[in-house]
């Protein structure tokens, strides 16, 4: 069994070695783009929303958005993380772009949507498990209360970098 280890991690390490020379003799032109003060605020509120409107959305709008870029599930963990994070959840409110009155709805969404199982985190289940309907309720009510009618994703500050720098 050992040797059948070392013959896999082997080839795996060559692998990798070559993908890295082939990659590294391509010139790399992608430079990050530099945000304003008033873009950052306006990345951190779209983090925010983005968030809350996966959360509100039907399973079939959340299998609508799905492409070999953008998983739903995936997306629904990550923006959730990010936005609810320390940082990005305190400069919400320190730019004024939440109210005030709205961080004990969103600590008690927070909270609702960490006690989720994960054996649920399923398009199936999202469809189906009360929790799911319960937190897509939920959101709704946040986002109307912050004001927003739209309840599409925003793709404002999404960047695809290319494999092949096209």
């Amino acid at each position: 069994m050992d040797s059948v280890y070392l013959f896999i991690l082997t080839i795996a390490i060559i692998g990798f070695a070559i993908i890295k020379i082939a990659t590294s003799k391509r010139k790399n032109n992608y430079k990050p783009k530099e945000l304003t003060e008033e873009q950052q605020r306006e990345y951190y509120y779209s983090c925010l929303y983005n968030s809350l409107v996966l959360f509100a959305a039907t399973p079939q709008y959340l299998e609508s958005l799905g492409s070999p870029v953008f998983n739903p599930l995936t997306e629904l963990e990550a923006e959730f993380d990010y936005a609810f994070g320390d940082f990005v959840f305190e400069q919400n409110f320190k730019n004024n772009k939440v109210k005030e009155s709205l961080r004990n709805d969103l600590i008690k969404f927070k909270e609702k949507v960490n006690n989720i199982s994960s054996e649920i985190w399923t398009l199936e289940k999202i469809a189906t498990e009360s929790i799911w309907m319960d937190i897509r309720n939920n959101a709704n009510e946040i986002l109307n209360k912050m004001g927003e009618k739209r309840r599409e994703y925003d793709f404002s500050f999404t960047t695809i970098i290319y494999a092949d720098n096209k």
